[in-house]
Protein backbone atom coordinates (compact mmCIF):
# COMPACT_ATOMS: atom_id res chain seq x y z
CA UNK A 1 0.00 0.00 0.00
CA UNK A 2 1.44 3.28 -0.79
CA UNK A 3 0.45 6.78 -0.77
CA UNK A 4 0.89 9.53 -3.84
CA UNK A 5 2.70 12.66 -2.85
CA UNK A 6 4.32 15.63 -3.68
CA UNK A 7 6.85 18.36 -2.41
CA UNK A 8 4.40 19.41 0.20
CA UNK A 9 4.43 16.36 1.85
CA UNK A 10 7.99 16.81 2.89
CA UNK A 11 7.58 20.64 3.65
CA UNK A 12 4.65 19.47 6.24
CA UNK A 13 5.68 16.21 7.35
CA UNK A 14 8.67 13.62 8.70
CA UNK A 15 10.56 11.82 5.84
CA UNK A 16 13.32 10.19 8.45
CA UNK A 17 15.82 8.67 5.58
CA UNK A 18 18.21 6.11 6.33
CA UNK A 19 19.34 6.21 3.12
CA UNK A 20 19.11 8.11 -1.19
CA UNK A 21 16.81 11.27 -0.77
CA UNK A 22 13.92 12.87 -2.18
CA UNK A 23 15.91 16.26 -3.17
CA UNK A 24 16.42 16.50 -6.71
CA UNK A 25 14.39 13.97 -8.06
CA UNK A 26 11.32 14.68 -10.24
CA UNK A 27 7.75 13.97 -9.24
CA UNK A 28 6.63 11.87 -12.68
CA UNK A 29 5.50 8.91 -11.16
CA UNK A 30 8.72 7.23 -11.77
CA UNK A 31 10.45 7.37 -8.34
CA UNK A 32 9.25 5.74 -5.00
CA UNK A 33 10.51 6.05 -1.27
CA UNK A 34 10.24 2.24 0.52
CA UNK A 35 9.77 2.14 4.10
CA UNK A 36 12.49 -0.18 5.92
CA UNK A 37 10.29 -2.78 6.45
CA UNK A 38 9.15 -3.05 2.87
CA UNK A 39 12.70 -2.30 1.69
CA UNK A 40 13.72 -5.46 3.75
CA UNK A 41 11.32 -7.52 2.49
CA UNK A 42 11.54 -7.57 -0.95
CA UNK A 43 15.77 -7.02 -1.05
CA UNK A 44 16.72 -8.38 2.27
CA UNK A 45 20.04 -6.27 4.39
CA UNK A 46 21.37 -5.29 0.77
CA UNK A 47 21.51 -1.69 -0.91
CA UNK A 48 18.84 -0.88 -3.05
CA UNK A 49 18.99 2.82 -3.51
CA UNK A 50 19.30 3.34 -7.44
CA UNK A 51 18.10 0.02 -8.26
CA UNK A 52 14.86 -0.46 -10.56
CA UNK A 53 12.11 -3.13 -9.71
CA UNK A 54 9.20 -4.05 -11.52
CA UNK A 55 5.15 -3.74 -10.25
CA UNK A 56 2.76 -5.26 -13.01
CA UNK A 57 3.99 -3.25 -16.43
CA UNK A 58 5.27 -0.33 -14.64
CA UNK A 59 8.90 0.34 -13.76
CA UNK A 60 9.71 2.32 -10.51
CA UNK A 61 13.32 3.40 -9.61
CA UNK A 62 14.38 3.58 -5.81
CA UNK A 63 14.91 7.05 -4.64
CA UNK A 64 15.41 6.21 -0.73
CA UNK A 65 15.03 4.12 2.45
CA UNK A 66 13.04 5.90 5.34
CA UNK A 67 11.67 5.00 8.65
CA UNK A 68 8.55 3.24 9.44
CA UNK A 69 5.68 5.43 10.35
CA UNK A 70 4.45 4.92 13.84
CA UNK A 71 1.80 2.65 14.46
CA UNK A 72 -0.83 5.85 15.23
CA UNK A 73 -0.75 7.47 12.17
CA UNK A 74 -3.56 8.36 9.48
CA UNK A 75 -0.75 7.54 6.75
CA UNK A 76 -0.52 3.89 6.27
CA UNK A 77 2.23 3.04 3.53
CA UNK A 78 5.41 0.93 2.78
CA UNK A 79 6.10 3.39 -0.33
CA UNK A 80 6.02 7.05 -1.46
CA UNK A 81 5.52 7.63 -5.01
CA UNK A 82 6.99 10.82 -6.05
CA UNK A 83 4.43 12.09 -8.28
CA UNK A 84 1.33 14.39 -8.59
CA UNK A 85 -1.87 13.54 -6.27
CA UNK A 86 -4.85 12.95 -8.21
CA UNK A 87 -8.15 12.92 -6.46
CA UNK A 88 -11.18 10.46 -7.62
CA UNK A 89 -14.46 11.98 -8.43
CA UNK A 90 -15.67 9.02 -6.13
CA UNK A 91 -14.00 10.50 -3.07
CA UNK A 92 -15.61 13.39 -1.42
CA UNK A 93 -13.80 13.40 2.23
CA UNK A 94 -10.77 13.92 2.60
CA UNK A 95 -8.41 14.86 5.75
CA UNK A 96 -6.93 18.03 4.64
CA UNK A 97 -3.40 19.04 6.67
CA UNK A 98 -1.82 22.29 6.74
CA UNK A 99 0.80 24.00 8.40
CA UNK A 100 -0.31 26.63 10.69
CA UNK A 101 1.90 30.34 10.98
CA UNK A 102 3.85 30.59 13.87
CA UNK A 103 2.48 34.25 14.92
CA UNK A 104 -1.51 32.81 14.31
CA UNK A 105 -3.73 32.80 17.64
CA UNK A 106 -5.42 29.24 17.57
CA UNK A 107 -8.02 29.49 19.21
CA UNK A 108 -9.17 32.43 16.74
CA UNK A 109 -8.47 30.17 14.31
CA UNK A 110 -10.52 27.50 15.29
CA UNK A 111 -13.80 29.71 16.49
CA UNK A 112 -13.34 31.22 12.63
CA UNK A 113 -13.01 27.84 11.04
CA UNK A 114 -15.82 26.09 13.22
CA UNK A 115 -18.08 29.17 11.65
CA UNK A 116 -18.32 28.18 8.47
CA UNK A 117 -21.43 26.41 7.60
CA UNK A 118 -22.39 23.96 4.79
CA UNK A 119 -24.97 25.65 1.95
CA UNK A 120 -27.00 23.05 1.49
CA UNK A 121 -30.24 22.41 2.47
CA UNK A 122 -31.15 20.07 5.39
CA UNK A 123 -32.75 16.87 4.84
CA UNK A 124 -35.08 14.53 6.55
CA UNK A 125 -31.57 12.21 6.88
CA UNK A 126 -28.54 15.05 7.41
CA UNK A 127 -28.76 18.03 9.08
CA UNK A 128 -26.66 20.09 7.47
CA UNK A 129 -27.10 23.47 9.27
CA UNK A 130 -25.32 21.58 12.57
CA UNK A 131 -22.39 20.62 10.58
CA UNK A 132 -19.42 21.47 11.82
CA UNK A 133 -15.60 21.92 10.44
CA UNK A 134 -13.22 21.53 13.13
CA UNK A 135 -9.34 22.17 13.38
CA UNK A 136 -7.58 19.13 15.13
CA UNK A 137 -3.95 19.24 16.16
CA UNK A 138 -1.75 16.62 15.29
CA UNK A 139 -1.22 14.84 18.63
CA UNK A 140 -4.51 14.67 19.14
CA UNK A 141 -4.96 13.16 15.60
CA UNK A 142 -1.95 10.91 16.82
CA UNK A 143 -4.74 9.46 19.87
CA UNK A 144 -7.47 9.60 18.08
CA UNK A 145 -6.48 7.43 15.11
CA UNK A 146 -5.46 5.10 17.17
CA UNK A 147 -8.80 2.68 18.54
CA UNK A 148 -6.21 0.79 20.95
CA UNK A 149 -4.61 4.22 22.54
CA UNK A 150 -8.01 6.08 22.55
CA UNK A 151 -9.45 2.97 24.88
CA UNK A 152 -6.47 2.58 26.92
CA UNK A 153 -6.04 6.49 27.60
CA UNK A 154 -10.32 6.04 28.59
CA UNK A 155 -9.59 3.55 30.76
CA UNK A 156 -6.43 5.19 32.67
CA UNK A 157 -9.25 7.98 33.51
CA UNK A 158 -12.08 5.89 34.16
CA UNK A 159 -8.99 4.21 36.90
CA UNK A 160 -8.14 7.82 37.79
CA UNK A 161 -11.49 9.16 38.76
CA UNK A 162 -12.40 6.04 40.55
CA UNK A 163 -9.08 5.97 42.31
CA UNK A 164 -9.98 9.41 43.78
CA UNK A 165 -13.69 8.39 44.30
CA UNK A 166 -11.80 5.65 46.78
CA UNK A 167 -9.46 7.92 48.44
CA UNK A 168 -12.37 10.66 49.22
CA UNK A 169 -14.31 7.51 50.54
CA UNK A 170 -11.40 6.36 52.61
CA UNK A 171 -10.66 9.58 54.10
CA UNK A 172 -14.44 10.32 55.20
CA UNK A 173 -14.32 6.84 56.81
CA UNK A 174 -11.26 7.59 58.52
CA UNK A 175 -13.05 11.07 59.88
CA UNK A 176 -16.20 8.97 60.64
CA UNK A 177 -14.25 6.57 62.73
CA UNK A 178 -12.34 9.70 64.91
CA UNK A 179 -15.37 11.14 65.26
CA UNK A 180 -16.82 7.80 66.75
CA UNK A 181 -13.86 7.45 68.84
CA UNK A 182 -13.75 10.69 70.30
CA UNK A 183 -17.86 10.21 71.33
CA UNK A 184 -16.48 7.44 73.64
CA UNK A 185 -13.96 9.94 75.02
CA UNK A 186 -15.91 12.84 75.74
CA UNK A 187 -15.48 11.67 79.59
CA UNK A 188 -11.56 12.12 79.10
CA UNK A 189 -11.77 15.57 77.18
CA UNK A 190 -13.34 16.94 80.45
CA UNK A 191 -11.00 15.48 82.50
CA UNK A 192 -8.27 17.26 80.13
CA UNK A 193 -10.27 20.53 80.18
CA UNK A 194 -10.56 19.87 84.46
CA UNK A 195 -7.00 20.00 84.63
CA UNK A 196 -6.39 22.69 82.22
CA UNK A 197 -6.10 22.09 78.93
CA UNK A 198 -6.52 24.57 76.38
CA UNK A 199 -9.10 23.80 73.57
CA UNK A 200 -6.73 24.60 70.86
CA UNK A 201 -4.55 21.71 72.85
CA UNK A 202 -7.09 19.18 72.00
CA UNK A 203 -7.96 19.99 68.78
CA UNK A 204 -4.47 20.24 67.76
CA UNK A 205 -4.57 16.80 69.71
CA UNK A 206 -7.10 15.38 67.39
CA UNK A 207 -5.24 16.59 64.17
CA UNK A 208 -1.86 15.23 65.15
CA UNK A 209 -3.58 11.90 65.37
CA UNK A 210 -5.60 12.19 62.31
CA UNK A 211 -1.80 13.32 60.47
CA UNK A 212 -0.47 9.80 61.85
CA UNK A 213 -3.27 7.93 60.52
CA UNK A 214 -2.62 9.44 57.31
CA UNK A 215 0.81 8.70 57.37
CA UNK A 216 0.68 5.07 58.10
CA UNK A 217 -1.96 4.26 55.77
CA UNK A 218 0.63 6.01 52.94
CA UNK A 219 3.61 4.25 53.98
CA UNK A 220 2.10 1.44 53.85
CA UNK A 221 0.34 1.62 50.04
CA UNK A 222 3.88 3.23 48.84
CA UNK A 223 5.13 -0.23 50.04
CA UNK A 224 3.06 -2.24 47.13
CA UNK A 225 4.78 0.49 44.56
CA UNK A 226 7.45 -2.36 44.12
CA UNK A 227 4.57 -4.79 43.26
CA UNK A 228 2.42 -2.37 40.88
CA UNK A 229 5.40 -0.73 38.53
CA UNK A 230 5.73 -3.55 36.21
CA UNK A 231 2.63 -3.67 35.74
CA UNK A 232 2.01 0.24 35.26
CA UNK A 233 4.96 0.45 33.50
CA UNK A 234 3.31 -1.68 30.88
CA UNK A 235 -0.02 -0.32 30.64
CA UNK A 236 0.96 3.25 30.47
CA UNK A 237 4.15 2.99 27.94
CA UNK A 238 3.39 4.12 24.70
CA UNK A 239 5.83 1.92 21.74
CA UNK A 240 6.24 2.75 18.51
CA UNK A 241 3.65 5.83 18.81
CA UNK A 242 5.77 8.91 18.38
CA UNK A 243 3.23 11.38 19.31
CA UNK A 244 6.37 13.75 20.34
CA UNK A 245 10.04 13.64 19.50
CA UNK A 246 11.93 12.69 22.40
CA UNK A 247 8.96 11.79 24.13
CA UNK A 248 9.02 10.07 27.64
CA UNK A 249 7.24 6.84 27.58
CA UNK A 250 6.49 6.54 31.24
CA UNK A 251 7.06 8.36 34.43
CA UNK A 252 10.07 7.07 36.46
CA UNK A 253 9.73 4.94 39.22
CA UNK A 254 11.51 7.57 41.82
CA UNK A 255 9.78 10.88 39.83
CA UNK A 256 6.21 8.56 40.06
CA UNK A 257 6.67 8.16 43.81
CA UNK A 258 8.03 12.13 44.06
CA UNK A 259 4.91 13.19 42.68
CA UNK A 260 2.66 10.53 44.74
CA UNK A 261 4.55 12.05 47.38
CA UNK A 262 3.21 15.70 46.65
CA UNK A 263 -0.19 14.70 45.55
CA UNK A 264 -0.53 12.62 48.83
CA UNK A 265 0.17 15.92 50.98
CA UNK A 266 -1.24 18.30 49.23
CA UNK A 267 -4.54 16.35 49.39
CA UNK A 268 -3.87 15.05 53.19
CA UNK A 269 -3.69 19.07 53.54
CA UNK A 270 -6.52 19.63 52.32
CA UNK A 271 -8.22 17.21 54.17
CA UNK A 272 -7.03 18.16 57.73
CA UNK A 273 -7.76 21.65 56.94
CA UNK A 274 -11.69 20.79 56.22
CA UNK A 275 -11.29 18.88 59.14
CA UNK A 276 -10.78 21.20 61.30
CA UNK A 277 -13.88 22.79 61.88
CA UNK A 278 -16.14 19.33 63.03
CA UNK A 279 -12.78 19.01 65.19
CA UNK A 280 -13.14 21.97 66.41
CA UNK A 281 -16.77 21.67 67.27
CA UNK A 282 -16.50 18.15 68.82
CA UNK A 283 -13.66 19.29 71.33
CA UNK A 284 -15.58 22.34 72.21
CA UNK A 285 -18.67 20.33 73.57
CA UNK A 286 -18.81 18.06 76.18
CA UNK A 287 -22.35 16.16 75.28
CA UNK A 288 -21.63 13.22 74.47
CA UNK A 289 -24.14 13.45 71.30
CA UNK A 290 -21.67 15.86 69.53
CA UNK A 291 -20.71 15.89 65.82
CA UNK A 292 -23.44 13.05 65.41
CA UNK A 293 -25.87 14.52 62.45
CA UNK A 294 -21.89 15.37 60.75
CA UNK A 295 -21.24 11.81 60.91
CA UNK A 296 -24.38 10.57 59.52
CA UNK A 297 -23.89 13.53 56.71
CA UNK A 298 -20.33 11.64 56.23
CA UNK A 299 -21.83 7.98 56.20
CA UNK A 300 -24.45 8.52 53.61
CA UNK A 301 -21.92 9.84 51.17
CA UNK A 302 -19.88 7.13 51.93
CA UNK A 303 -22.96 5.27 50.80
CA UNK A 304 -23.38 7.04 47.48
CA UNK A 305 -19.48 6.69 46.59
CA UNK A 306 -20.57 3.29 46.91
CA UNK A 307 -23.75 3.31 45.30
CA UNK A 308 -21.54 5.52 42.58
CA UNK A 309 -19.02 2.16 41.74
CA UNK A 310 -21.94 -0.06 41.81
CA UNK A 311 -23.79 1.38 39.10
CA UNK A 312 -20.55 1.95 37.33
CA UNK A 313 -20.04 -1.43 37.63
CA UNK A 314 -22.91 -2.91 36.73
CA UNK A 315 -23.52 -0.44 33.47
CA UNK A 316 -19.77 -2.06 32.39
CA UNK A 317 -20.65 -5.47 33.30
CA UNK A 318 -23.73 -5.38 31.31
CA UNK A 319 -21.89 -3.35 28.62
CA UNK A 320 -19.43 -6.32 28.12
CA UNK A 321 -22.58 -8.72 28.09
CA UNK A 322 -23.58 -6.85 25.18
CA UNK A 323 -21.10 -6.49 23.32
CA UNK A 324 -20.55 -10.61 23.69
CA UNK A 325 -23.90 -11.10 22.07
CA UNK A 326 -22.51 -11.08 18.49
CA UNK A 327 -26.26 -10.55 17.15
CA UNK A 328 -26.92 -7.16 18.71
CA UNK A 329 -30.17 -8.06 18.13
CA UNK A 330 -30.13 -7.99 14.09
CA UNK A 331 -32.02 -10.88 12.67
CA UNK A 332 -28.94 -12.52 10.93
CA UNK A 333 -31.19 -14.43 8.67
CA UNK A 334 -32.52 -11.22 6.61
CA UNK A 335 -28.64 -10.65 5.92
CA UNK A 336 -27.18 -12.50 3.06
CA UNK A 337 -23.27 -12.04 1.79
CA UNK A 338 -22.90 -12.73 -1.89
CA UNK A 339 -19.56 -12.76 -3.41
CA UNK A 340 -19.70 -10.62 -6.83
CA UNK A 341 -15.51 -10.09 -7.20
CA UNK A 342 -13.76 -6.81 -6.93
CA UNK A 343 -14.89 -4.84 -10.16
CA UNK A 344 -18.46 -5.76 -9.67
CA UNK A 345 -18.76 -4.97 -5.77
CA UNK A 346 -16.60 -1.71 -6.60
CA UNK A 347 -19.35 -0.53 -9.13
Amino acid sequence: MGMRVDSAFFNIFSCDLVAGTYKGNAYDNNSVILTQSMAKQIFGDEECVGKSFMVSISSFTIAGVMKDYPDNSNFKFNYLLLGQPEYGTFVKRLPTYFLIKSNVDKQKLQEKISSYKMHQEDTKLYKYSEWKFNLCTLPDVHITCSPELDTRFRNIKILLIGGFLAFISALMNLLVLFISRQRLKVRYNSLYRTMGSLTKDLIMKGITELSIFLLLSFLTSMTFVELVFPSYQRYTQLENYGIFKDFVQFLPKKRLIVEAVGYYWIIGLIFLLLSALPVYRLMKKTRSDVSAFFRDVLIVGQIFIGALFLVAAFAFYSQFRYTQNKDKGIKTENIWQIDLGFETSWE
